[in-house]
């Protein structure tokens, strides 16, 4: 908590491993000191008037935290992680549901609603955008003439805009006010025409919107800063323009582009709806000429465009790219070798998981195999003292996709002999090895089981109750949450595991725990922090994403959970995911059978026999 002169922390952030420290750990804890020493100029020098404009606290340390760990260590290239929180609030943003930045306060409710992706991620996003658009030496000016001017006293999202305008010598209230004062994202279109004239591009904006959601109430268009990347004479161009409504750009050469990427490094707070033609020039053609960021973005559009069609339903002309598409970027993706892009190409094919049809599932985990399981043996489990911050995340990640989500047997019995001794394990692997050899070995779950009530270690606690969590058995891991309301345990510690289930299966088991012993859950959850709580809850059901059991799933939670403090909102948006849930797997199941239709399972090497 960022208390004026004493910003305390929980002791998981701020100790290490004395023999094995990760870089994994000191990078989060130096992005969590950043963001709370930031807040003892963004909240503390300077305090919000009200709650509806707690996003000068929570959204000025989100974009100041990447920068100071950015210049902290430049070897991490923290400043890359502003696409991540980008991306993380469009997510958020992507529900008619969806809270504004400065949402009115109308009841105390409100208050509890607040503190969310929209006012951390997307209140960031919106910063880095304009800071983008003006150059960081005049924002830098604004920042520091709106602080100087508020010292120790209040301000409004009015006095920042007004610094930053005066600095900028423009008038940027109109452009700010179609992000802050109205909810949801814009979707931008580029059009290319090219004929006698020079080329030049039509933009069209409209709101993004998923299928599953209800149709938006009409919003005002964005002031959208937009900077063009584009092919000229071979080599790479750029243009920047401000686009309000439907505007064109006409692009500085004569001869009409092969390609065009209509945001430049990421930067902009909007998502590019893309042709597949186009898909198809920037993957073959402009690939090399674009930074990693840029890549980045496209994949994220185009994996985004997979799963949901363009507008969805309120959209006549919408189309849908094919799943094949953005799968045929993963392996792109996993040359750049950064922990972004790797993290980024694992994302879409592990997350079908769960709707991967049972007769499919031998295909699908044969291509997860094949497609990771090199470059997981290239890694290796154990850590090398040549690894850095990218190193051990893509290790993590690329064998956990390997070994967990592709089942490959040698990683999974190397895992298990490493576990057990998992406790003198790296920081940086013990958790990954953990799930996996707890979810191979019925042995070892037991174990687990057993031990983490005598654990001293918190540390080592959160990694066993996870590693329980994410068992794929359904009946083992029914076993596991009677620790849940076991008092020889914690539970802020053991309720974690009603939330981290792995399987639709197990999902099932949390869901029918959850039923029959809610009023004791609710009795002992942390009740400063309830709409917290509510959203764990409420997930848990609506993630069945059922569309046979909608209707019964949307009046338990309404009926149970929306009258919580705080959790009419939580409940209105989590009822609208299930919806998308269910729109968009009704779009891919067909597509993931015709994917993996033409997967062929790699035949087993002849065994020599023996003389």
């Amino acid at each position: 908590m960022e208390n004026a002169g004493l910003v305390t922390f929980t002791e998981t952030s701020m100790l290490f491993d004395q023999h094995h420290p990760s870089w994994i750990k000191r990078s989060r804890w130096v992005t969590y000191a950043a963001h709370e020493l930031a807040h003892q100029w963004f909240g503390d020098y300077v305090t919000m008037a009200y709650w509806d404009d707690i996003w000068l606290n929570e959204g000025f340390a989100n974009w100041m935290e990447l920068k100071i760990t950015a210049r902290f260590e430049p070897a991490w290239h923290d400043e890359l992680s502003v696409l991540d929180m980008r991306n993380a609030a469009l997510r958020a943003d992507s529900v008619v549901s969806a809270r504004q930045i400065r949402q009115p306060i109308e009841k105390p409710d409100d208050i509890l609603n607040v503190f969310d992706g929209i006012t951390y991620d997307k209140g960031a996003s919106v910063l880095n955008m304009f800071e983008s658009y003006l150059g960081a030496d005049v924002f830098q000016r604004g920042v520091r003439d709106y602080l100087t001017s508020r010292a120790y006293g209040t301000a409004t999202s009015t006095d920042f805009v007004a610094a930053i305008s005066k600095a900028a010598g423009k008038d940027l209230e109109p452009g700010f006010a179609t992000f802050l004062d109205q909810p949801g994202e814009p979707e931008l279109e580029a059009q290319l025409k090219c004929g006698a004239k020079p080329p030049e591009i039509s933009f069209v904006q409209r709101r993004y919107v998923p299928p599953g959601s209800p149709a938006p109430p009409t919003t005002k268009p964005w002031i959208l800063p937009v900077c063009v990347v584009y092919e000229r004479e071979g080599k790479r161009a750029d243009q920047c323009t401000l686009v309000e409504g439907a505007n064109r750009l006409v692009l500085a050469t004569k001869k009409c582009p092969r390609w065009v990427m209509p945001n430049a490094n990421g930067g902009g707070y909007y998502r590019t709806y893309y042709t597949a033609p186009q898909v198809v020039a920037l993957r073959d053609e402009a690939w090399p000429l674009l930074t990693g960021t840029e890549r980045r973005a496209v994949y994220f559009d185009v994996a985004q465009a997979a799963r949901f069609r363009r507008s969805g339903m309120h959209d006549a002309t919408a189309t849908q790219l094919p799943l094949t598409l953005p799968l045929s970027l993963v392996p792109k993706m996993l040359t750049g070798g950064d922990r972004f892009s790797v993290g980024d190409a694992l994302a879409l094919p592990v997350g079908l998981d769960r709707i991967v049809p049972d007769e499919l599932r031998l295909k699908y985990e044969s291509w997860l195999r094949t497609t990771f399981s090199p470059g997981a043996v290239k890694l290796g489990l154990t850590p090398k003292d040549t690894d850095d911050l990218d190193a051990e995340i893509n290790r993590n990640e690329i064998v956990y996709a390997a070994a967990w989500s592709g089942r490959d047997p040698d990683l999974i019995k190397q895992a298990t002999e490493l576990a057990r001794s998992w406790r003198d394990l790296p920081e940086a692997i013990r958790g990954t090895v953990l799930d996996i050899a707890v979810d191979a070995s019925p042995e070892l779950f037991d174990k687990i089981k057993h031990d983490v009530k005598s654990e001293p270690d918190r540390q080592r606690r959160e990694l066993m109750f996870h590693a329980l969590a994410v068992v794929r058995d359904p009946k083992r891991f029914a076993s596991a949450l009677e620790l849940v309301l076991d008092p020889a345990v914690d539970f802020r510690e053991a309720m974690d595991m009603l939330f981290e289930t792995s399987t639709e299966p197990t999902r099932a088991v949390a869901e029918t725990y959850v039923r029959d012993h809610k009023d004791e859950l609710f009795k002992r959850m942390p009740h400063d922090e309830v709409s917290g709580g509510v959203w764990n809850i409420t997930a848990l059901f609506t993630g069945a994403c059922d569309a046979t059991r909608r209707d019964a799933i949307a009046d338990y939670v309404t009926k149970n959970f929306g009258t919580l403090p705080g959790g009419a909102r939580v409940v209105q948006q989590g009822i609208e995911v299930m919806d998308q849930c269910i729109a968009s797997r009704k779009i891919l199941e067909p597509e993931v059978r015709a994917w993996l239709g033409g997967v062929k399972i790699p035949k087993p090497k002849d065994i020599p026999k023996k003389p």
